[in-house]
């Protein structure tokens, strides 16, 4: 899909249903529509104007283990949160089956890896 003509900045990919051409490929999940982790994602490439929302495979919130979880949480913030724009989050809900030992790790981890400079 081309961008519009009329809308100037780069744009993003809507998880759910739209995709543009500034992420380089289609990383949607056909299972759970996992956001995450961003291995797909170059900061240095010029994509510093997007805000990303995701990071955290809902796959790894239900059935862990919380080391991935907090590894996930890592990588993302690593990877896509160098000058922000980055929300730490899983698809756009918590999804059923969701247990709160990786919910509080997910949590957990954004608090010891959240300051850019803990990386």
């Amino acid at each position: 899909m081309a961008p519009s003509p009329t809308v100037e900045l780069p744009l993003a990919r809507k998880w759910d249903y739209v995709c543009v051409p500034v992420v380089p490929a289609d990383v949607e999940h056909p299972r759970l529509q996992t956001t995450g982790p961003f291995s797909w994602i170059d900061r240095e490439g010029g994509h510093d104007e997007l805000c990303l929302f995701g990071g955290v495979s809902c796959h790894s919130l239900i059935e862990g283990p919380a080391s991935t979880v907090r590894e996930e949480v890592r990588y993302a913030i690593e990877h896509a949160a160098r000058d922000g724009g980055l929300v730490i989050a899983t698809s756009n809900v918590v999804q059923p089956g969701t247990t709160m030992e990786n919910y509080s790790a997910m949590r957990q981890a954004v608090r010891d890896f959240g300051s850019y400079e803990k990386i």
